[in-house]
């Protein structure tokens, strides 16, 4: 059997010691090894997140794209009644 050693941080402490409680029947290798598989989890969904962001980012932006698309009336500056702001109808 080989021997594996960890340095562990504060996160996956935290999470340990949540999962000891919340699983007390679960021996400290089964807790250790669901608190591992979270953290990557929870690791990887962080880089992808980080990827798509920066991704889009690398993206041009197309000026122009959707022009047409959206449209103001024509009192958009003009200031809201009493109705709208009292709340009656």
């Amino acid at each position: 059997m080989s021997v594996i050693r960890l340095s562990v941080n504060k996160d996956v402490e935290a999470l340990l010691e949540d999962l000891k409680r919340d699983f007390p029947a679960l021996d400290y290798p089964e807790i250790l090894k669901l608190a591992l598989s979270d953290y990557h989890r929870r690791h990887m969904r962080a880089r992808q997140e980080e990827e798509r962001v920066a991704q889009a980012r690398a993206k041009p932006r197309v000026m122009g794209l959707h022009q047409g698309m959206v449209s103001t009336s024509e009192d958009f500056d003009e200031p809201l009644s009493d109705e709208f702001w009292l709340g009656e109808e």
